[in-house]
């Protein structure tokens, strides 16, 4: 995955002058028409494919958005493999990417000061991105059409890097790891045929956690698997329920983690 954004990318001018956010979270001073033009002209040439991120808002406070997605096509596969001796397999993220990430209440990536805690966690990440490159991750079957029409990045297995991102100013708040390719780029119903090392895997997935663990305090049965009630009004027509469950759950889950009604309010 990839921004468009002219934000998130190094100003045009000298690296040295370059300000330290842009140090920090671009250490190769990319910018943006290089790197967009460069895509797009990829992309022309059917040498790789993809979907444009998009931004939609829901509500006047509640918006949900997508970064651009790519993958290499069979046609650049055999250039490189054929023509210019490259092994796709050794290519992937740099290790000297940053993997702490932080960021404001805007969603923009902020600087900030090392503390032995952080950089006890950029070790950590280290040590864990490193066993993922010696790690072969896949998927135990899939055929041509659930690739098209997932979009499945598996040409391109060696995009194992992870990260984590902290909002809100405040390494308090998130801390959520994101990169690897079978979280972006294998949909969640697939996800139970990874494999590690040609080893199947186990998924559990605790649906609605933070609902049924409040629910079950109060001594309430949570009905997080068919729906709240309200939904069942008629109100609303029913193909919306599936955004409304997922913005219902995100209020509950702003709700537990704000420290004040004006906080969830802010964040919500």
């Amino acid at each position: 995955s990839y921004s468009r954004n002219k934000n998130d990318y190094s100003p045009r001018y000298r690296r040295k002058n370059l300000r330290p956010c842009a140090q920090r979270y671009s250490p190769f001073g990319a910018s943006y028409e290089p790197v967009i033009g460069a895509l797009d002209a990829l992309t022309s040439l059917a040498l790789i494919d993809g979907r444009k991120g998009y931004q939609v808002q829901w509500f006047d406070n509640y918006r949900e958005s997508q970064w651009s997605r790519m993958c290499i096509t069979d046609k650049l596969l055999e250039v490189l493999e054929n023509n210019l001796d490259i092994d796709i397999g050794t290519i992937g993220f740099s290790m000297e990417n940053e993997t702490i990430i932080l960021r404001d209440e805007d969603k923009t990536e902020i600087d900030y000061k090392d503390t032995p805690e952080i950089v006890q966690m950029r070790e950590n990440l280290h040590t864990l991105n490193s066993l993922l490159q010696e790690t072969e991750i896949g998927l135990d079957s899939f055929d041509t059409e659930q690739e098209e029409n997932h979009h499945l990045n598996l040409n391109q297995p060696n995009n194992k890097f992870v990260y984590r991102v902290f909002n809100d100013s405040s390494f308090g708040k998130g801390g959520r790891f994101y990169g690897g390719y079978w979280d972006w780029g294998i949909p969640k119903n697939l996800r139970k045929q990874i494999t590690l090392n040609h080893e199947n895997t186990v998924m559990w997935d605790f649906e609605g956690m933070a609902q049924n663990l409040i629910y079950n305090y109060a001594g309430l049965q949570c009905e997080i698997n068919t729906g709240p009630s309200w939904w069942k009004t008629g109100i609303l027509p029913q193909e919306d329920w599936p955004r409304l469950k997922k913005r219902h759950k995100e209020l509950m889950r702003y709700a537990v983690n704000a420290d004040s009604v004006e906080e969830w309010l802010r964040t919500a």
